[in-house]
């Protein structure tokens, strides 16, 4: 989980033979990328969208959560030594955040991107728009989030 859900932050992972963005914003399906992000053949993006409220939960909650659900919670850690982030990090913020919008599974694919870079360009990030209607759905939702140990049907 990223430490600060209300700055578009990143986490990468690779696992099952896939690997997945997951992007976190306070306006719904609309996050910063970086062009490396997206241009992942056979990834997937994980779009949420929170805001802080008395009501939700702690970036530890959600962490000790995901590390439940978790069959192998090696990648997770991983991820977050990636990131530059620690457990005992995450559980400094006490901060509560409420989801605005239910999770969204795209193919990367689907994501929106620059096509073409000129030479001598080293990094390129950008802001996307997601469609909502060409989120996962159905049993393609149910087989994309399995490989990443999610029950995203919720």
């Amino acid at each position: 989980m990223p430490p600060n859900l209300q700055h578009h932050d990143a986490w990468d992972q690779d696992g099952a033979g896939a690997a997945d963005t997951v992007k976190t914003a306070s306006r719904p399906f609309v996050h910063h990328v970086s062009h490396g992000q997206v241009e992942l053949d056979g990834a997937y993006f994980l779009s949420l969208c929170a805001e802080e409220g008395e009501d939700g939960e702690t970036v530890s909650d959600l962490v000790q959560e995901v590390l439940r659900r978790l069959p192998d919670p090696s990648v997770f850690y991983a991820g977050l030594t990636r990131v530059g982030c620690s457990l005992q990090t995450l559980e400094l913020s006490k901060a509560r955040r409420v989801m605005l919008t239910a999770p969204a599974l795209f193919r990367a694919e689907d994501v929106p991107r620059v096509r073409e870079i000129d030479s001598g360009v080293s990094s390129v990030r950008y802001t996307v728009t997601l469609e909502a209607g060409r989120a996962l759905r159905g049993t393609q939702l149910t087989d994309a989030a399995a490989l990443f140990g999610l029950d995203l049907r919720k």
